[in-house]
């Protein structure tokens, strides 16, 4: 019987002894803190405050939340079971939190808790979400009370905008003076990031982070106690050399902060706060019209936004670590993040970002009398700007966009110089101008822009001495001079007598006529048999002259230099009156000049083009990266085949955009100034260094502003038998050889 006493009361004291350290086990149980000192005032949240009357070692008051039920371990799949065991998550909502947490109505809305939504909805596996308020709790908590609110047995996790310190997230002491008072909470992987940023009244001259003026006596900097704002107060006045001793104002809440601001007393008054959360209660406060924001983007690290456990809730914080991993991984987190007005920068969800919008200039031949060309232009510059501001945008960057405006030049000479003188006042908001479409406009416009200090990128001026007009000037379309000559070199033997006929007084075509002759002098086969020029009043006289003169002695071969209209009328013409006059077609060959690089030839000129032959700086073959994606988009706009004039136009919005990206490595590009992003555009492109790999090939600029390209070709025009469409069939490829640091096209 004793034996059986003593068996018993040993069995009680096992029981006891098991049932007390579930008990203590239990991680929602209240901390002891008996004796601890109050966290310091950096122990906080985002715009929080954990007051000092605050009792830290007193227990919350019982709910039948409280009841211990312990996670076992520390994985994402013992936290998942105890939720499902518990049959709901209670989440601490601060909600003067917006666009992260606040409330509407009396609703809880904002991301963090529609992130908190979709945890309900794939940890408890919830089907139909009007169900998902059955698993889940908010409560409400205020800005002094949230700090000590995660700490709480009935609370899962706290959200509103809970931004990663270490004496927040670190098993690291929260005061120096008693060091082995350690941090009892940790902090999930960041999901959204911030800058700090200032808020002043509309009508302050204060305009910057870090305007000198502020650096004065006079100046009130307002703060919510305990918060990040507060905390990197002297970090702010070191980073921004202020040396006056500046006022420090605390207040409870940003309401109360911006109320203060509107208070009129004779002071500068500043509120000092994170800039989406500044710019939500804002735009929520009745004296709205009032106060102006200014960002410290550029000027203040950016804080990291997570939520808060406590530290013993590994297995939480895993779980919730790993849920937003796979929201990420199936698109969920971008939809709720766009849901609230927010875009994914490198996996975070930014508000209120900052974005400087690179306007770009497309003067191009609209309604000109060659404006088929300008017609390559404008669709090839509308394909870039889509292509490359989705590059930007997946590629995560969202310092800048870029915005393409399509300008008229005409055909003339006055078009082209009213519409830059337009462009280049000091009202402009242009970064940059593409354009014009003709050599012999470029040589009358490009001087105004280089004047002005605006960069000018010329995407068909092949003329010679086009860069030399000054430093802001470059091109992508390379000189005729350098390549026209390999037309010459694909005829095929058989041809001996050759004719050229070329337009007058025009850069382009001077340029384009001298490479030709140079060519021809260079060919033991061919023979000059006539050099005539013509004038740009001839297209409405029918090149009578010129063409009567060709057919009294047919050449082997007809080289034509002039624009696109000139090219195919004359084409048209020569085919025509031949077979009219000697009853059989033209057999020789005939070499257009790189006015007839369009893909509007196929139509335009029909059959009488078949055959033809150019040397073009574009080869549709070229395997690089970038060329099929210039294809696609192209002929997913047009449904032709992209021409050389289509190409230059891509590749020239291309070097701006690859520009601006090595720019805003080092550099903020979202808040500089217009002058100032002008100036670095030109230093970027002028390092000969650096390559772009584009639709042309590798190229980049020597220190005139030349391209420097080195892969050429020869087509032939193929005119299907429809007469309206076609191709251009690749012939040989030519090569250049240029070298970094060397003026291009010198050997």
């Amino acid at each position: 019987m004793e034996n059986k006493n003593s068996t018993f009361a040993i069995t009680v004291v096992l029981i006891a002894l098991l049932l007390a350290a579930l008990y203590f086990w239990n991680p929602f149980h209240p901390t002891k803190q008996s004796g601890d000192e109050p966290p310091s005032q950096n122990d906080s949240l985002t715009d929080s405050q954990e007051p000092s009357e605050a009792k830290l070692d007193e227990p919350p008051e019982s709910t039948e939340d409280n009841v211990p039920i312990p996670i076992v371990g520390d994985t994402a799949e013992s936290a998942r079971e105890y939720l499902r065991a518990r049959g709901k998550v209670v989440v601490a909502a601060s909600v003067e939190s917006g666009p992260y947490t606040y409330k509407d109505g009396g609703e809880f809305k904002g991301f963090e808790v529609d992130l908190v939504r979709e945890f309900v909805l794939r940890w408890f596996n919830v089907t139909v979400e009007s169900e998902i308020g059955e698993h889940i709790e908010f409560k409400d908590t205020t800005v002094s009370e949230r700090g000590n609110k995660v700490r709480e047995d009935s609370i899962g996790f706290l959200i509103g905008s809970v931004s990663y310190t270490s004496k927040r997230c670190e098993s690291v002491p929260l005061d120096e003076r008693n060091p082995e008072q350690l941090n009892d909470r940790i902090c999930t992987n960041g999901y959204s990031s911030d800058p700090q940023a200032l808020t002043v009244v509309s009508n302050s001259p204060i305009d910057s982070y870090c305007d000198p003026r502020l650096d004065s006596s006079n100046t009130v900097l307002i703060v919510i106690h305990g918060t990040t704002g507060e905390a990197t107060l002297d970090n702010y006045k070191e980073q921004c050399n202020f040396s006056e001793d500046i006022g420090i104002v605390q207040k409870p809440s940003r309401k109360d902060a911006l109320d203060e601001v509107l208070i009129d007393d004779g002071r500068i008054k500043v509120y000092k706060s994170n800039l989406s959360l500044i710019k939500f209660a804002v735009r929520n406060h009745a004296g709205q019209d009032g106060l102006k924001v200014i960002s410290g983007r550029g000027n203040s690290e950016n804080e990291t936004y997570g939520m808060w456990l406590k530290a013993e809730n590994l297995g939480l914080r895993n779980l919730i670590d790993e849920t937003v991993d796979r929201m990420r991984d199936d698109g969920t987190f971008a939809k709720l993040c766009q849901k609230h007005a927010g875009i994914v920068i490198n996996n975070n969800c930014i508000f209120d970002f900052e974005t400087n919008t690179i306007k770009i200039a497309v003067a191009i031949d609209r309604t000109g009398a060659d404006n088929p060309l300008g017609e390559d232009q404008r669709f090839a510059a509308d394909a870039a700007t889509s292509y490359f501001q989705n590059q930007l945008i997946a590629s995560g960057i969202y310092q800048f966009t870029i915005e393409t405006t399509t300008f008229d030049t005409r055909s003339d000479n006055d078009g082209a110089k009213n519409v830059y003188e337009r462009l280049t006042t000091n009202e402009s908001e242009f970064a940059v101008i593409i354009g014009p479409t003709y050599s012999e406009q470029a040589t009358h416009t490009h001087p105004i822009a280089n004047d002005a200090g605006i960069v000018v990128i010329g995407p068909s001026n092949t003329a010679d001495g086009i860069p030399q007009a000054g430093d802001f000037i470059f091109r992508t379309s390379a000189p005729v001079s350098a390549y026209a000559g390999f037309a010459i070199a694909e005829i095929q033997s058989g041809v001996s007598d050759v004719a050229l006929l070329y337009l007058e007084e025009d850069a382009f075509t001077e340029s384009e006529a001298k490479a030709f002759r140079e060519a021809i002098s260079q060919n033991d086969r061919l023979t000059p048999v006539y050099d005539i020029p013509f004038a740009k009043d001839d297209f409405d006289n029918d090149y009578a002259d010129q063409i009567t003169q060709l057919l009294d002695n047919p050449p082997d071969l007809l080289i034509i230099s002039g624009r696109f209209s000139d090219g195919v009328k004359i084409v048209q013409l020569f085919r025509a009156q031949y077979q009219e006059r000697f009853d059989h077609e033209f057999d020789g060959e005939i070499i257009g000049g790189n006015g007839m690089n369009s893909s509007k030839i196929f139509a335009d000129c029909g059959q009488a083009c078949n055959g033809l032959v150019i040397a073009q700086a574009y080869d549709i073959d070229l395997k690089t990266n970038i060329n099929p994606k210039f294809i696609q988009a192209y002929e997913t706009a047009t449904g032709k085949q992209p021409s050389q004039i289509a190409a230059q136009m891509f590749t020239a919005v291309q070097v701006v955009v690859d520009s601006l990206i090595k720019i805003n490595e080092t550099e903020q590009i979202s808040v500089m100034e217009l002058p100032q992003l002008r100036r670095r555009l030109k230093e970027q492109l002028h390092q000969s260094n650096l390559s772009f790999q584009t639709p042309l090939g590798e190229i980049w600029f020597d220190s005139e502003g030349e391209i420097c390209q080195e892969v050429f070709r020869v087509a032939r025009v193929t005119i299907n038998d429809d007469g309206q469409s076609g191709q251009f069939v690749p012939g040989a490829r030519y090569s250049i050889n240029n070298e970094k640091g060397e003026p291009c096209y010198s050997q």
